[in-house]
């Protein structure tokens, strides 16, 4: 101030406002700690060094000296503090010294220590007691490492007080005790493992992070609304969720598995024993969509997969990343493989629309029956398989049905019906259509004359308070060729080996597209075939809407003989085969008959000639 008074701090010089101040070992503007110990430490002087330890506190349980020695010089290692200990082990020496008159005849044998020192950050040489045998000689077997075992190198982390083992590699001698020299030019003491306090298999001695750190992550799954939704998981939910409480998060109407197994909470039905490598339907509850979230450590890639044969298998689906469904079964015999969304590999087809949409994806679940009696083994692996780069294919997308594409309802059921080729009038741009008891239930847009065509036939449901709209398993498989120039549906005559929808796994075969409107514009009766016939004939006939009708046989005087239909039936084409008997089941004579096609408001008639 004006006096001359200092009125601010004064530094440790004296110097009022001055700028200097006292380093770490009190000195005024010192350099500070620059005195380094035996150990690597920093300090101010000597006096602050902590004491130099020269002889192992850990591994000190050495045997007594022999005499006889070996040698084992360690250059340098890797992973271990200046204090830190490492000792030479025999896993088969000579634990005591057996000396007859002592009383002792058999030595005994195990893992033995036989030399120890503390690492000081420079070479390490180390003396190895060696045992001296003289029992052929009815002398002492004495105590060490047995010349020719191998040598074990264990290490010991004095701060965590953990011994664990150690990798050498040897520049000189074999590994192996007595020689003349062993040099290890670098100990790998390492502890690998994962160093990541954060994640699930942290290991709190591991000082070398090995890439191994698992962590647990989310998986997000939508589930649609009004349909059966097969679903996976590829995280360990059954860890820490029972089935209840993993769908929890969703309104759940029905859930089942391939064991038939039902969970319905409104009913208080839990059947279902969850397991990792399972796919499940799953219906929720109103008319929007839900997305189911859970989170756990993901599965094991390597978890194998049982595969049973003579059944539809419902499996997860493991891997984070798409994969093509034909690497992922490459080497199962596989007839199909199917999803939620009416998606098959079928390889002895050359069908396969699951990679065409983009490949195997996680949070689906897969619908598997193997070709053959045998059961298989399948395992994901590692991502060598990674086909994350999978594309949807542009004749996918083409192939969506335009026609009908207000009137096909997925239901998460479906069956695929195959045709491999097509005769007729047909062309790119026409649809084929799958009708059960005149309903829609598939379609599917021709875009390649050369390949198969997957329809998707969308089956229905009515249990547990669900209706979902679709076939009914028996329900007779009606196709029908959609014309994209005429916009008609026109008839085709099928071949195929499964003609009701839902027997056996899937229905394959060719078709013939006829000349003709699948639905007939009019009342139709043809003529029987064959004619004149023995012992039986077909009478085909056509009605263009459901209806009443009735077809009957008469003799030449209008006396019915027997009544060959008489009930509602779709529209379409009909046929009925008459056996040649009378109601009673007799045979008749031969001779003129007359059958009839009778409908509301049409009657119709031809003749046929029964021969004997």
């Amino acid at each position: 101030d004006c006096d001359g008074n200092c009125i601010v701090d004064t530094d440790c010089a004296g110097e009022c406002g001055g700028l200097a101040q006292l380093d770490d070992c009190g000195e005024c503007n010192g350099p500070g700690a620059d005195y380094e110990c035996w150990d690597g430490s920093v300090v101010c002087d000597l006096s602050d060094c902590p004491d130099e330890v020269s002889q192992p506190v850990y591994f000190t349980d050495l045997p007594n000296a022999t005499g006889e020695s070996s040698l084992i010089i360690i250059q340098d290692v890797l992973g271990l503090e200046v204090g830190d200990e490492i000792g030479l082990f025999d896993s088969n020496g000579v634990l005591d010294s057996c000396i007859p008159e002592e009383g002792c005849t058999n030595p005994e044998y195990g893992e033995t220590l036989v030399a120890s020192g503390v690492w000081t950050g420079e070479q390490l040489e180390l003396v190895a007691v060696m045992s001296i045998d003289l029992s052929d000689f009815n002398g002492p077997v004495l105590n060490g490492a047995v010349d020719g075992n191998d040598i074990v190198i264990k290490v010991w982390d004095a701060s965590l007080d953990y011994e664990h083992s150690s990798d050498p590699n040897y520049i000189q001698g074999n590994g192996t005790f007595g020689q003349i020299l062993t040099v290890v030019d670098v100990l790998d003491a390492y502890v690998y493992g994962c160093t990541d306090p954060e994640a699930l298999n942290f290991n709190e001695y591991a000082n070398m992070d090995d890439g191994s750190c698992d962590y647990t992550i989310e998986q997000s799954i939508d589930l649609l609304s009004y349909q059966l939704n097969n679903i996976s998981f590829n995280v360990n939910l059954w860890n820490s969720y029972d089935f209840e409480d993993a769908l929890s998060s969703v309104d759940v109407l029905l859930a089942y598995n391939d064991m038939d197994e039902y969970y319905v909470p409104e009913f208080g039905i839990n059947q279902v024993s969850p397991e990792i490598n399972q796919g499940y339907y799953v219906f929720i509850s109103g008319a929007d969509g839900a997305t189911l979230t859970v989170e756990e450590e993901a599965v094991d890639l390597n978890t194998p997969l049982s595969l049973q044969p003579y059944m539809m298998n419902n499996i997860g689906y493991f891997p984070q990343e798409n994969r093509s469904s034909e690497d992922v079964f490459s080497g199962i015999p596989i007839l199909l493989v199917s999803n939620d969304q009416g998606q098959y590999y079928v390889p002895s087809l050359g069908v396969n629309s699951i990679d065409a949409a983009g490949g195997m994806t996680a949070g689906e679940g897969y619908s598997v029956f193997l070709s053959g009696g045998a059961e298989q083994t399948l395992v994901y692996g590692e991502e060598s398989l990674n086909r994350s780069t999978l594309e949807i294919d542009d004749l996918f997308l083409e192939s969506q049905t335009r026609a009908y594409s207000d009137l096909v309802v997925p239901t998460g059921i479906s069956y695929p019906v195959i045709i491999t080729d097509i005769g007729g009038d047909v062309s790119v741009g026409d649809e084929l259509v799958a009708y059960a008891d005149g309903q829609v239930v598939g379609a599917t847009r021709i875009v390649d004359l050369s390949a198969p065509v997957v329809i998707s036939a969308w089956g229905g449901y009515h249990e547990f308070g669900i209706d979902l709209e679709g076939y009914d398993v028996g329900d007779a498989i009606d196709l029908r060729l959609f014309s994209n120039e005429t916009g008609e549906e026109m008839k085709v005559e099928m071949s195929l080996d499964n003609t009701e929808y839902g027997i056996g796994v899937l229905s394959s075969g060719t078709i013939e597209v006829m000349d003709m409107l699948a639905v007939p514009e009019e009342y139709n009766l043809t003529q029987n075939y064959p004619n004149p016939f023995n012992p039986s004939t077909t009478i085909s006939f056509s009605i263009p809407s459901e209806g009443f009708v009735q077809v009957n046989v008469y003799d030449i005087t209008g006396r019915l003989i027997t009544g060959l239909v008489n009930g509602n039936l779709s529209a379409g084409y009909h046929d009925v085969i008459w056996d040649g008997t009378d109601m009673f089941g007799s045979n008749v004579s031969a001779g003129l008959y007359i059958y009839s096609l009778q409908a509301e408001g049409v009657s119709l008639t031809r003749k046929m000639v029964l021969m004997k």
